[in-house]
């Protein structure tokens, strides 16, 4: 009787998908370093697998290279101005796009979601990872997927952008406030209405980074 391969424990894998969701939930802060000693010791694996997944995640746009180890990356003022302009131009409109094509009950359940998740994470730094599920929950319901695939692009990149903004109360209150007001003109129905907070949505994260570069030169 033949016996089935035993597929070996993909570790590489394994530490990537630890560290990846530790990193977008905003778990690390601005300064981290990432080495391979620090994780290994942590993770109870040898240094390979770790060396193999920070190389992926720097692969990814989620770490970039430091003298020693790695690091979360820096966007430039003129890096997030340019992403942003990409971001304006699709999800005002994949956001339109959702309300108009998902029928009320369904638009209903997202837009109770956001606000259980504005209420139970505004105070905290907890809302950085529940602003990333809030825009799954909406990203979710657009019909074009090549559209969302194209949003989707750039979220990796600019995770740097909502550590830094969303990881300070009044940002976060800004933003927090901004999502409830989406979950209102989902709920309604009102696509015009979720196109234009979606876009000052966009547009205060932008302009909260770049006060914040600002104020760090």
């Amino acid at each position: 009787m033949k016996k089935p391969i035993v597929r070996a424990v993909d570790l590489r894998q394994q530490v990537y998908e630890n560290l990846r969701a530790r990193i977008t939930s905003g778990e690390f802060d601005e300064n981290t370093r990432f080495y391979e000693r620090t994780f290994a010791d942590e993770l109870g694996v040898s240094r390979t697998p770790v060396r193999e997944a920070l190389a992926m995640l720097e692969q990814d746009g989620l770490l970039s290279q430091a003298a020693r180890g790695y690091r979360l990356p820096r966007m430039s003022p003129q890096q997030v101005i340019d992403v942003t302009e990409i971001r304006l131009l699709l999800e005002p409109h994949a956001i339109g796009s959702m309300v108009r094509e998902t029928k009320p009950a369904k638009r209903a359940k997202v837009a109770a979601l956001i606000r259980k998740e504005v209420e139970a994470n505004r105070a905290g730094d907890a809302y950085i990872a529940a602003h990333s599920r809030m825009r799954d929950s909406i990203l979710s319901e657009v019909r074009n997927r090549p559209l969302v695939d194209a949003i989707q692009q750039y979220e990796d990149s600019i995770h740097f952008v909502r550590i830094s903004t969303l990881g300070r109360p009044d940002w976060r209150r800004l933003s927090a406030d901004g999502m409830l007001d989406l979950a209102d003109a989902l709920e309604a129905g009102d696509d015009q209405r979720a196109a234009e907070i979606q876009h000052r949505l966009l547009t205060n994260a932008r302009d909260s980074f770049l006060e914040l570069s600002d104020a760090d030169t």
